[in-house]
């Protein structure tokens, strides 16, 4: 049968590199010349300052969270008062719009391409929503605690804050995780850029323990102690997550990672056979 050229787009790519089924010890597609070693190549744009941001990008949501999870329900009923049944369905909303949010955020993010790429604009808005509900919450802000204040107002408080901070928490986890696909093709670096953010997230857990240990040793003040712990990591948070946002830029480094890694490919392979490997993916 006379072979066709939608049977050579079913080729295997591992053909071209080990042989034409012709010729089986000779490669089809000679690799360029001047290429010492192919493997070093590189295959993304960043530069150390691009990796320091990168691995600082979740570490503001990683503060907060090591606070959340160990400290609010104690806040809410020994600190602002609320009764038992409140104080779960404060952590019972925050907890449902965080199992919503998160997979229509990566659906989103996937399907909506914006002037500043995919997966930034989430992490813009989830860095505008968490800050501010982090600090409604653990700030005891005296128009929601005053005396006067209904309990009603401040149930329901109590109840959408966590909620709300829980969609920001969840669209700045989903962008930071996702990105790192865009930007680099290199598995090498891909493993330093996310070893490298899960290794600050111990580190955060570490700095709101050892912080929170201080001011609870030092401060009998309830309330000015989580006001303190608070205020620490929102502002190493903010000074965190500005730097990553100021950094990368997506559209851009996407771009060059692209670039790069066609470049990659036809020095691996030859630029026939990524021709083939394109047209393949078209196809799937």
């Amino acid at each position: 049968m006379e072979e066709t050229p939608s049977s050579n787009i079913n080729t295997k790519l591992s053909d071209y590199s080990s042989g034409s089924p012709a010729n089986p010890g000779q490669p089809m597609f000679e690799r360029p010349s001047g290429v010492f070693d192919v493997d070093k190549m590189k295959r993304d744009g960043l530069e150390t300052k691009h990796v320091i941001a990168y691995s600082i990008s979740h570490f503001a949501n990683d503060l907060c969270a090591a606070q959340w999870f160990v400290y609010l329900s104690w806040y809410i009923k020994k600190v602002v008062g609320l009764d038992a049944n409140t104080t779960g369905l404060c952590l019972l909303s925050g907890q449902i719009a965080d199992g919503i949010t998160t997979p229509i955020v990566g659906i989103l993010s996937d399907k909506i391409d914006t002037r500043w790429g995919k997966r930034m604009p989430w992490f813009y808005f989830g860095f505008i929503v968490v800050i501010p509900c982090f600090a409604g919450i653990f700030l005891y802000p005296p128009w929601v605690n005053g005396e006067d204040v209904s309990e009603g107002f401040r149930n329901a408080w109590y109840i959408t804050l966590p909620a709300l901070f829980n969609v920001g928490w969840a669209s700045v986890q989903i962008s930071s995780m996702s990105i790192v696909n865009q930007l680099t093709y290199s598995n090498r670096q891909r493993d330093t850029l996310s070893n490298n953010r899960n290794g600050l997230t111990y580190a955060a857990n570490i700095t709101v323990l050892a912080v929170a240990l201080v001011l609870f040793l030092k401060i009998t003040d309830e309330v000015q102690q989580f006001q303190i712990l608070c205020g620490t990591c929102l502002s190493l948070g903010f000074c965190t997550s500005m730097f990553y946002m100021c950094t990368v830029n997506e559209i851009k480094l996407s771009r060059e990672a692209t670039r790069l890694d066609k470049e990659y490919k036809i020095a691996k392979l030859g630029e026939e056979a990524l021709e083939i490997e394109e047209e393949n993916r078209k196809s799937e």
